[in-house]
């Protein structure tokens, strides 16, 4: 966010451990939470213009966390990272279904779940990780 009245989105590559924008755009938008069609097609030219033999792993925060662009990743092939907020269910084959801000941890510990499905929708399949660090109220 930009002076809580714009919402500036980079997408960079990855080289020798530092990140090299492809480009960048500012919207005039209030909020944190950018909808898909604001991006959408960046990132189908994002793929015209990357490697075909290298693997695409998308790091988003919780603003770009919405099932239709998990879906759009998978797509194009892309792998991805995002955080979400405490609100979103999971779905865990095994267990019944949770929001994620009901687990319970102490500060220090982790939890992790793999093949479930995310929100009412059933995203998925994907991995949950959930950290408390800490000295920290919040989880990570």
């Amino acid at each position: 966010m930009l002076w809580h009245t714009s919402c500036l989105i980079r997408l960079s590559v990855i080289s020798r451990g530092r990140a090299v924008p492809l480009g960048w755009r500012v919207r005039k938008h209030g909020s944190a939470t950018v909808s898909l069609e604001m991006y959408q097609e960046w990132l189908e030219e994002a793929k015209t213009r990357l490697p075909c033999a290298r693997e695409v792993v998308l790091l988003a925060d919780r603003g770009f966390a919405e099932t239709q662009l998990m879906s759009q990743l998978r797509q194009l092939g892309w792998h991805f990272r995002i955080r979400i907020t405490s609100n979103f269910w999971m779905h865990p084959s095994h267990v019944a279904a949770f929001q994620v801000g009901e687990i319970a941890l102490k500060p220090g510990h982790m939890r992790c779940w793999q093949g479930g499905w995310m929100t009412d929708k059933r995203c998925g399949p994907v991995h949950l990780a959930v950290a408390r660090p800490f000295g920290s109220d919040a989880y990570g």
